[in-house]
C-alpha cells in the first residue's frame, strides 16, 4: 500500500526524501569535525519517556483526527561540537496504550544549542592541578528532522522538521536528569499533515 502511494504522488515524495537526505549530511559533517581540546566527556546516551499529541489534517477534504495520551518514549545518542552544540541522533517508540497498542516507530535527527552553559565538562590543568568545570543546570533550544511511521492507526508514513525546548539538570559528574518539550509539522505521501507534539522526562549518561 505504501509504495502504491509514492508512485501516485512521486514529486511529493522526492521532496521529503531530499529534506531528509540533505539534514542527514550536515549532521554527518558536523559530527566529523574535531571536539575541542578542554572539553571532556563530550558524548551521551539518553533514555526518555512521556506524552504524546498528534492531529491529523487530511488536505483533500480538510478533516482531522486526534489521538494523544501517555506512550512516547526516546533513546538517543549526542556529540557536542564547537563547545555549545550537541549534534543528535535517535529512535521513538510511540505506544497508544502506554505500554501496548497500536505502534509508531521513527527515526530522530537534531541539533541542540546551548546559549548560556555548555552541555559537556571543561578541563583546565596548571601544572599538576586539575580543575573540571560544568552546570547543573543546561537549558536548550534546537532543531530536528523527523520520520514516523505508524503501523496500525493512522496507517501512514511521515517526514518532516520540528522544534525543541529542554532542560538538563546533572546532579553527579556522569548522569543528568532531563526535561524536553517537543513540536513539529510532518507531512505524508498521501496528502496528509500531521502536528506532534510531546513533553518527555528522561535521564542521561556522560562518557
Amino acid at each position: 500500500m505504501k509504495l502504491m502511494q509514492l508512485r501516485v504522488l512521486p514529486m511529493r515524495s522526492l521532496r521529503l526524501s531530499r529534506v531528509l537526505f540533505g539534514a542527514i549530511t550536515v549532521l554527518i559533517y558536523f559530527c566529523s569535525l574535531p571536539v575541542a581540546a578542554e572539553t571532556k566527556y563530550p558524548y551521551q546516551v539518553f533514555l526518555q519517556g512521556g506524552t504524546y499529541n498528534f492531529e491529523v489534517t487530511t488536505e483533500t477534504n480538510d478533516s482531522s483526527d486526534t489521538l494523544s495520551g501517555f506512550g512516547a518514549y526516546s533513546i538517543g545518542v549526542g556529540a557536542t561540537i564547537f563547545q555549545k552544540f550537541l549534534v543528535v541522533a535517535g529512535y521513538s517508540l510511540i505506544l497508544s496504550d502506554g505500554f501496548t497498542g497500536s505502534t509508531a516507530t521513527g527515526l530522530d535527527f537534531g541539533m541542540r544549542y546551548y546559549h548560556w552553559t555548555r552541555p559537556s565538562m571543561e578541563v583546565s590543568e596548571v601544572e599538576n592541578l586539575e580543575m573540571s568545570v560544568y552546570n547543573l543546570y543546561n537549558p536548550y533550544v534546537g532543531l530536528a528532522v523527523r520520520s514516523r511511521d505508524f503501523l496500525s492507526t493512522l496507517t501512514s508514513t511521515y517526514l518532516g522538521l520540528g522544534f525543541v525546548a529542554g532542560l538538563d539538570y546533572r546532579y553527579k559528574k556522569d548522569y543528568y536528569l532531563n526535561a524536553e518539550f517537543r513540536y513539529e509539522e510532518l507531512e505524508s505521501p498521501a496528502s496528509k499533515t500531521l502536528v506532534q507534539m510531546n513533553i518527555l522526562f528522561g535521564i542521561g549518561v556522560y562518557f
